[in-house]
């Protein structure tokens, strides 16, 4: 079968799975595609095969829709949707290798340069304006406060177990700028969406510390999250 066919109806056969309520927002076909638009860009840095990526893209939150899953793992699932594929065995063992480890934290030492584009890519698309309200929205499906009255500062993690309000979260994603696997990926998040998100979360650390009479500590949790990379994201802001 030819890629371009296969594509279409991969397509048509996800889309419904990946329309709410089949999934949540944020790993919605909206969020595949953003995702698999990146594949290009990421090229410009790092060598992969895009129609590989095109494909990993479209299933790696295979484990997010419930309704596509019907019952069976995620990588028996996948061999299933990837068995009429035109890809070689390789190939196929590659992607699905890439869709099943992609939420890890950090690269490893035998990662492929396609699993690393997914996951550079899987953060890249968080940087822009609508996640400012998705990382609130998937907060509050957490059923997560905003902010702990008691203790509403002391970023830690991006453990789950750590992320005990809608603050931390916020700071757990500002965390994925040291986590790109290269400057080259850092250069494509915008400048004015990291100036804007800067500023709202210092003006939300003031209202937090407003609020609750604690002292204003909030840029310590973003200087935490940041790391090394506290000077050069406050430089790219213009901040």
């Amino acid at each position: 079968m030819e890629k371009d066919v296969f594509l279409k109806r991969l397509d048509a056969f996800l889309i419904p799975h990946f329309t709410p309520p089949n999934v949540a927002g944020g790993h919605d076909w909206a969020h595949v595609c953003d995702v698999v638009a990146l594949g290009p860009k990421i090229a410009a840095y790092l060598t992969f095969d895009l129609d590989e990526f095109a494909v990993l893209a479209r299933l790696h939150n295979v484990d997010r829709s419930p309704s596509l899953l019907g019952g069976t793992s995620e990588e028996e699932r996948m061999k299933q949707l990837l068995a009429d594929s035109p890809f070689d065995n390789a190939a196929r063992a590659r992607i699905i290798n890439a869709a099943l480890r992609h939420s890890q934290k950090d690269i490893q030492p035998d990662d492929s340069n396609l699993l690393i584009a997914l996951m550079d890519a899987d953060k890249l698309v968080r940087f822009q304006p609508s996640w400012l309200l998705g990382v609130g929205a998937f907060g509050f499906t957490l059923h997560l406060p905003l902010f702990l009255p008691t203790r509403p500062f002391g970023f830690m993690s991006t453990k789950p177990k750590d992320r005990f309000s809608i603050w931390i979260e916020f700071m757990s994603v500002l965390e994925w700028v040291g986590m790109l696997s290269c400057d080259a990926a850092r250069a494509m998040i915008d400048k004015r969406y990291l100036r804007l998100r800067i500023e709202f979360l210092r003006l939300w650390g003031e209202e937090i510390a407003a609020q609750t009479g604690v002292e204003n500590t909030s840029e310590d949790d973003i200087k935490k999250s940041l790391g090394r990379y506290y000077g050069w994201t406050l430089e790219h802001a213009g901040l």
